[in-house]
């Protein structure tokens, strides 16, 4: 590909096609991707290659070459995505009518190629994706009723979805909601429940009891507190114990599309509900506006 001069013409639809059918990948192929090509035989036999993939569209570069433009959707052979090059600049540098095919080999490398029109790879290599951005989640508690506390959660500033919870009850184990305050976490995969969970760090609460006529503060150990999926209505130190549920769809005290809303969360911040990046370092902050 990068031998032959020459020049491409392109109109404002194949690039307007190419901004539109790049949300066809999925979810978990969002970021940027860096590496290095390998082309056998060719007079520059190596060169960089950075591949940005988003909602709003995706697009190639290869630095070391001077080239690059926008691609558009082709289609997909097995697990790999197919795309088309839509070169912008150093047009005379590249050699037109190539596209892109490559896949996943885990949350954070793939394999990538560079193919003719009949699909014959002449360049391959692999691509890393850059570090996915910090994750900050607030829970902000806003409703409380007989069996439990409604709320709302934002991402990195962003309105994301309701929240489920217990009640307050002094952070007593499986029984209470943890208290107002700012956790490490992390997301883990849960082996037990064969689901991924966001799991609250270090929580050790300072909490008050009455001994008598008077007041005694204490600090608290809680463990496996979690934000979970949860398709069910919440009973006190039955299925849930203190953790957080996300949704949007209440009934009552549960949800009915809190697996939807949780793998959602994972495709946005994570890089995909299949394959979440567990590197992705995570805080949480509780609030509470009643």
């Amino acid at each position: 590909m990068k031998d032959y001069p020459s020049t491409i013409i392109r109109s404002g639809i194949m690039l307007l096609l190419a901004l539109i059918s790049s949300t066809l990948v999925a979810q978990n192929y969002y970021g940027t991707w860096k590496g290095s090509a390998t082309q056998p035989g060719a007079n520059i036999s190596n060169w960089t290659v950075a591949m940005k993939l988003s909602k709003q569209g995706s697009t190639v570069d290869f630095p070391s070459l001077g080239c690059g433009g926008a691609l558009a959707y082709t289609g997909k052979e097995g697990n790999a995505f197919i795309f088309r090059e839509a070169l912008s600049y150093g047009v005379t540098k590249c050699m037109p009518g190539m596209s892109v095919r490559f896949s996943l080999t885990s949350p954070t490398t793939m394999n990538w190629e560079e193919i003719d029109a009949g699909g014959t790879a002449l360049a391959y290599g692999t691509l890393t994706r850059d570090p996915l951005p910090d994750v900050h989640i607030v829970v902000t508690r806003s409703q409380k009723y007989a069996g439990c506390t409604q709320g709302e959660v934002t991402v990195n500033g962003k309105s994301f979805s309701k929240t489920l919870e217990l009640r307050f009850d002094n952070a007593k184990k499986d029984s209470s909601s943890i208290p107002v305050g700012n956790y490490r976490a992390k997301l883990r995969y849960s082996s037990g429940k064969s689901r991924w969970v966001i799991e609250l760090q270090n929580i050790y609460p300072h909490v008050y009891e009455k001994v008598g006529k008077s007041w005694r503060m204490k600090t608290v150990s809680r463990e496996q507190v979690q934000i979970h999926a949860g398709d069910y209505p919440i009973k006190t130190g039955v299925n849930l114990q203190g953790c957080v549920l996300v949704g949007n769809s209440y009934t009552g005290c549960g949800f009915t599309d809190s697996k939807t809303t949780f793998n959602s969360l994972l495709d946005e911040y994570f890089g995909g509900a299949s394959q979440p990046d567990a590197s992705v370092k995570v805080t949480v902050s509780v609030l509470i506006d009643y």
